[in-house]
């Protein structure tokens, strides 16, 4: 485990199913500030496992502009809403808008990045995963989701938390 004072967790796009948050806290002794984002309301179950899971929920619609009359918020403005100056994990399903808030998302300190990507263009997809290699993040694993094909799921993490993480050994930059 690693051995960070603090750490924030970001989670964007619930659809009612904590799973992931909660598995992380577990595994991390509930030690992260968990901040979970979705564009619906949640049922009163799914609320109780956040708090539970040392969370928070904002109802919002991760976008590339924001407009608070309909919850619709950009990344930065709700990484500066919440206070935050960096982010220790970035976990990403958002049904697509990945693409529209991916200039965002390198934009700001975020140490792993863990994102399914919606697409079956290959050349759209395959740009996505080289803007973020091109902006310090290394790829360490990926799988293709088993329901649905046209889902691939990666995890990142920025150079410049390998010491924070215990990474000493980098055996390539594949998407440069």
């Amino acid at each position: 485990m690693f051995s960070l004072p603090e750490c924030t967790i970001y989670s964007l796009g619930l659809n009612n199913d904590p799973s992931f948050d909660e598995d992380f806290q577990k595994f991390l002794n509930n030690k992260c500030q968990l901040r979970s984002f979705d564009k619906d309301d949640q049922n009163p179950e799914t609320m109780k496992r956040l708090e539970k899971a040392n969370g928070t929920f904002m109802k919002a619609l991760i976008a590339n502009i924001t407009d608070v009359t309909k919850n619709q918020y950009t990344f930065k403005d709700t990484v500066r809403i919440l206070n935050d100056k960096r982010i220790d994990i970035l976990k990403i399903d958002i049904e697509g808008n990945e693409f529209e808030i991916a200039d965002e998302i390198i934009s700001i300190p975020i140490c792993q990045l863990l994102i399914e990507i919606h697409n079956d263009n290959p050349k759209k997809h395959l740009d996505l995963l080289k803007k973020f290699a091109s902006s310090g993040l290394y790829l360490f694993s990926y799988e293709i989701n088993g329901q649905e094909h046209t889902l691939s799921e990666y995890s990142f993490i920025h150079e410049s938390c390998f010491e924070d993480y215990g990474v000493n050994i980098v055996y390539g930059r594949y998407l440069l």
